[in-house]
């Protein structure tokens, strides 16, 4: 189990916690004490005729279900005067009003489009943001020494290249940018996918960013990536995004990387995290089988190593470099000399570099200045189909 499985659990008792004494203390609440205060007059009618009706005759089946009715009101009221007198008991009557509340909310959300949004277990990936964002680039740089030195004999700029099949002549390929939450509105654009993938000229797909939301787990990698994307039958390649660092790059890096690379790149984060993580190596092999599980049944996912791509075409007549920025929106050192490396034997070719985060749009943002922590290097918009 990782951090997130640890604490999302108590983070999720945590929100679901505060969002009904909300619901409770600031909706329901007001709300049916305002009916009692509208309806207070009628009660007292309700109370006098009972109680006269009961002194003459026995009561009928009017006047029982009378009865209930007032007999509740006066135990609501009984309820509000006691938790104005005590705090734990007013604590206790909110949640007991808002949990139930809270139950129906987070199992309807889905419907609306808005199942991460409103699903307090995911709001452990705020908390995890705050640490992973510190260390992403360690780990990238970890994971990146580890796998060049694994590969002997072989220089950065190889390793850290792939070539899709059928790359002479001109060709397009796709590309794309969090693709979704693995719910609704992610599965109704499958058959566009499909289709746009299905030329004759397209050769693979590249995902920009955010494969998994909200952590990047590897137990979301089958709803979220393999089964949104069954039926597209090119290579998929993919950078990752802020999301997929939550997690410590483990789902993604399992998925993405060839096993061996995979394996040595995920004992390097674990050592650069001097082994306080609850990642261990029986870990490792379960996350590289799993992915390999999903592989074998869906078929559609080519794995490359993917901290760092560079995408060449025969015979090298363009480049494509695609850089993960993290989850600070910037490269370490040693991506950077690659990158500035690459762009230089790239002159006189037809180039373009990938970006999960667009730093700048078309021509820019008016008035925006670049700040010391910014990358000193820009993108522009891709579009979803890309030709070289």
């Amino acid at each position: 189990m990782d951090l997130i499985g640890l604490i999302a659990p108590i983070v999720a008792v945590a929100g679901d916690v505060v969002v009904a004494l909300l619901l409770a203390l600031g909706v329901m609440g007001p709300a049916r004490l305002a009916l009692r205060r509208a309806t207070w007059s009628l009660e007292r009618r309700g109370w006098a005729r009972l109680v006269a009706r009961s002194v003459e005759r026995p009561p009928r089946f009017f006047h029982r279900l009378l009865r209930l009715y007032l007999v509740r009101s006066l135990r609501i009221w009984i309820r509000f005067h006691q938790m104005r007198d005590s705090l734990p008991f007013a604590a206790e009557r909110a949640l007991q009003m808002g949990l139930p509340l809270v139950a129906v909310v987070v199992a309807t959300v889905p419907i609306w489009g808005m199942s991460w949004y409103f699903n307090s277990e995911n709001w452990a990936a705020g908390i995890y943001n705050s640490w992973a964002e510190q260390r992403t680039d360690a780990w990238r740089v970890a994971m990146t020494r580890a796998v060049l030195a694994a590969t002997p004999g072989v220089d950065s700029a190889g390793a850290l290249s792939v070539e899709p099949p059928d790359l002479g002549g001109d060709f397009a390929f796709l590309v794309i940018g969090d693709p979704g939450e693995g719910d609704a509105s992610q599965h109704v654009l499958r058959d566009q996918i499909i289709r746009a993938g299905a030329g004759a000229d397209v050769r693979f797909m590249v995902i920009s960013s955010d494969v998994i939301y909200p952590t990047g787990s590897m137990k979301d990698y089958e709803a979220n990536f393999w089964l949104p994307f069954k039926g597209f039958d090119k290579p998929v390649y993919a950078i990752p995004g802020n999301h997929d660092w939550y997690d410590a790059l483990e789902g993604f890096v399992a998925t993405f990387f060839r096993p061996e690379a995979a394996t040595v790149a995920m004992r390097a984060r674990v050592e650069a995290d001097n082994r306080l993580t609850s990642t261990t190596d029986s870990r490792i092999a379960w996350l590289v089988g799993e992915a390999a599980r999903l592989r074998r049944e869906y078929g559609r996912c080519r794995p490359d190593f993917s901290a760092r791509h560079t995408f060449r075409s025969r015979p090298s007549a363009s480049r494509c470099s695609a850089v993960d920025t993290g989850v600070l929106r910037r490269v370490d050192a040693d991506q950077l000399a690659w990158l500035r490396a690459g762009l230089e034997q790239a002159r006189g070719k037809f180039t373009m570099v990938i970006l999960g985060h667009p730093l700048v749009c078309g021509r820019g943002l008016p008035g925006r200045r670049r700040t010391p922590t910014s990358p000193p290097f820009t993108s522009s918009c891709a579009s979803t189909r890309s030709r070289w």
